[in-house]
């Protein structure tokens, strides 16, 4: 795994996430003598593959996965990555669509870079090994939520350890998908969305509602968008009141697509 120019106690090697909204990119150069590493390059693309669900990739979807995947992989190559320390990997979208299979030949094919499909459960264990490299207080129980475009990843830890996971398909793109979403959102489709998360999340919620959670820690895009709205630097670590999430939400949930932007 060494590479020119690099000596043998260091070498750049990158991981890609496939993710069903989003495809990221982080180049890292690792230390093996103190096994520990520095980023160099991260990037993300806006991919869409859960675009019209997760059941099935279209042709145009599978396309536009490719050409996102493709430079992705120049990218690594710029930094004098092999292939073979290029690491893929698969979440939400490519689990459950029937023809993923497709998709993840052409990206061997034209890129050179075999994805590897992660379980649910495992994705759940990659995110909170993340969210204890990150340094944020896991001393008492927290609930960590990962919300992504195909999927959103529950797990309920701690430092010690994983006391419960879990992974359902209510992704952002996958709820826009199964509710036809027509911007602004209006009461009946919350409704109809609030109520269909309660019927999914139910046995979830029965396992841990007698649990003490301290906090809740978020893990993904969504959240960032939360931070950026009251003014804080997303590269924190930062503390929101439930008080100040529920205003946040109250303040944008019937905003048309534009307003929100902004």
């Amino acid at each position: 795994m060494r590479q020119e120019g690099i000596d043998d106690n260091r070498y750049n090697v990158a991981v890609i996430d496939i993710g069903s909204n989003t495809f990221h990119l982080l180049i890292v150069t690792y230390h093996s003598g103190s096994q520990s590493f520095e980023e160099i390059y991260r990037e993300r693309k806006f991919v869409y593959l859960a675009k019209d669900g997760i059941a099935y990739l279209s042709e145009e979807t599978i396309a536009r996965g490719l050409v996102a995947f493709k430079e992705l992989i120049e990218q690594c190559i710029q930094y004098g990555i092999s292939l073979h320390n290029v690491k893929a990997i698969g979440t939400a979208a490519l689990r459950s669509a029937e023809n993923a299979q497709s998709f993840i030949d052409r990206a061997i094919l034209e890129c050179g870079v075999k994805i590897d499909v992660i379980s649910g459960r495992r994705e759940a264990e990659l995110i909170y090994k993340g969210i204890l490299h990150s340094r944020i207080d896991m001393d008492d129980l927290s609930l960590i939520i990962d919300i992504g475009g195909g999927s959103v990843e529950f797990i309920l830890a701690s430092h010690k350890g994983i006391k419960y996971d879990a992974s359902f398909n209510i992704g952002i793109s996958q709820l826009r998908y199964l509710f036809d979403y027509i911007d602004p959102l209006s009461d009946v489709r919350k409704e109809k969305i609030y109520m269909h998360l309660d019927i999914i999340l139910d046995d979830f919620f029965n396992q841990i509602n007698n649990q003490e959670i301290i906090s809740l820690i978020g893990a993904s895009g969504p959240f960032e968008i939360l931070e950026a709205m009251g003014g804080m630097d997303v590269k924190s670590n930062n503390t929101l009141s439930n008080v100040e999430v529920q205003r946040t939400i109250n303040n944008v949930i019937y905003l048309p697509l534009n307003e929100r932007l902004q």
